[in-house]
């Protein structure tokens, strides 16, 4: 198109509304705007782009949610045309689809009958709807509600995109009861049908209320009258029971999915992983990692970071560190849950040796290398765990030593750790500096400080000890009475 012009080849107002649209329809919403500018600077004064053209480079940035271009164009076409159209209104309205975004589509909207006397349509207030959801900060539900009765007050008819988006308001404000009842009654009232997206949205909004028993019998209903539950359906129904701590009944649940003749994909066997996790069933968390091999699904890293914690929580050391095996023989890269899960292991085991060799990121399991992960206030805190379980006090020195120059802050729970070491090893007095080096400090902690103070026949310290609890324990109240 550029080098036509410096060609001198004549073009139209055609050739170039059919370039603006070639490049909406790829994604090209910068190139669009460039060839929209280019178009009016080449036509003559007398000429000027076309409704044609307006709706494609209004097109281009509706999906590319520009939605200050698209304010800026429409102002454009009033100019050019002398008139707005409301396609090109709705445009500008769908385009508002980015984080705060919400806020412009409301105003435009309501301001819509004052330019040239255009009335707003059902897609008009389907665009706004859509809009609220783009909130991060806020749930925008009611402003949801109020723009369908604005809706029907106009004497529009709602359609299956107005449902389904306040469906989805619902579900994002964990608002489980509004879902409920536009499922059961509003949809029907409005005259609009109850499909899958509509039962999908409310069972997620269950989930999210822990209103499982609700979820389980929206499940059973749909089995009975439809819509058929889809993939996702279920998945929602799996999740919901986990989250319940139900996981007997989520196995269940994944069990019955060939009734229905769907296959579990990786969606499904995560969420049964976390029930799994949840209720720490490693030998059930063992037998999904093996069905999904066998069913050839893509399982990733949180799929088996649920069944390596359901294993690390039983205390089941063999097995977990196997799953770990067979992840990266799959070649699924471990992340920070990863190494925390098989540290946590390594502490509760008194794997001292294991727990440092993967905090320094050498091996994740004999013979398997890691690669590099930054450890955080956790990592540490279960790797001075095995350090004290196996009495390695110089080991646990070299943690802090290390914790320290990279300057995480240790929590409480870390810090006792290091403590329960030294005092095991009678270097009371590396115990005692450590404790009163806290700013605050709990039950555990005072009472291995204490321990290591008598240890080491050092009354003072044990008075400075009861002090500085006494000290946190006042300010804890002092804390607690101003926040009331």
């Amino acid at each position: 198109m550029a080098s036509a012009c410096h060609s001198w080849i004549s073009l139209d107002i055609v050739s170039w509304s059919a370039a603006i649209s070639a490049c909406e329809k790829a994604g090209q919403w910068l190139q669009a705007l460039s060839l929209f500018r280019m178009v009016q600077a080449s036509l003559s004064p007398n000429s000027s782009p076309n409704s044609f053209t307006h709706s494609a480079i209004l097109s281009s940035c509706e999906k590319a949610s520009r939605w200050q271009q698209a304010s800026q164009l429409l102002n454009l076409q009033k100019f050019s045309l002398g008139r707005f159209e409301t396609l090109h209104c709705n445009s500008v309205l769908s385009s508002c689809r980015t984080s705060g975004s919400w806020k412009v589509a409301l105003e435009f909207l309501q301001d819509l009958s004052n330019l040239s006397g255009l009335r707003a349509n059902s897609i008009s207030f389907n665009s706004v709807l859509r809009s609220l959801l783009s909130d991060e900060g806020l749930n925008r539900w009611q402003d949801g509600q109020l723009l369908l009765q604005r809706l029907l007050a106009e004497s529009m008819q709602a359609s299956v995109i107005t449902g389904n988006t306040l469906m989805s308001l619902y579900d994002k404000a964990k608002k489980w009861s509004h879902a409920q009842d536009l499922l059961a009654h509003q949809l029907s009232f409005y005259g609009l049908p109850v499909d899958i997206m509509a039962c999908n949205g409310a069972l997620s909004a269950f989930e999210k209320g822990s209103q499982w028993t609700r979820a389980q019998r929206q499940l059973t209903c749909m089995l009975k009258c439809g819509p058929q539950p889809e993939i996702v359906t279920l998945g929602g129904s799996i999740a919901a029971l986990g989250a319940a701590q139900l996981w007997e009944h989520s196995l269940l649940r994944f069990g019955s999915m060939s009734e229905f003749r769907l296959k579990a994909n990786s969606v499904t066997f995560g969420a049964v992983l976390n029930a799994c996790d949840r209720g720490q069933s490693w030998k059930a968390a063992l037998a999904l990692v093996l069905a999904a091999r066998r069913d050839t699904a893509e399982l990733g890293a949180v799929e088996f970071n649920s069944a390596i914690t359901a294993c690390s929580s039983s205390h089941v050391t063999d097995h977990a560190l196997a799953c770990a095996r067979e992840m990266l023989i799959r070649r699924i890269m471990p992340d920070r849950v990863t190494c925390n899960a098989l540290l946590a292991l390594y502490g509760r085991a008194g794997m001292w040796n294991e727990a440092i060799g993967l905090l320094r990121q050498t091996t994740l399991v004999p013979g398997l290398t890691l690669p590099p992960l930054a450890p955080d206030v956790l990592s540490y805190s279960a790797a001075l765990a095995a350090c004290a379980k196996g009495c390695r006090p110089y080991e646990a020195e070299g943690l802090l030593t290390t914790a320290k120059s990279s300057r995480i802050a240790l929590d409480l729970p870390a810090i006792s750790n290091a403590v329960s070491s030294f005092r095991q090893a009678s270097l009371w007095q590396q115990a005692l500096g450590l404790a009163l080096a806290m700013d605050s400090m709990d039950a555990v902690l005072l009472e291995l400080a204490s321990g290591a103070a008598e240890v080491g026949g050092c009354p003072t310290s044990a008075v400075e000890l009861l002090h500085a609890a006494a000290s946190t324990a006042h300010l804890g109240i002092r804390g607690a009475s101003s926040s009331c």
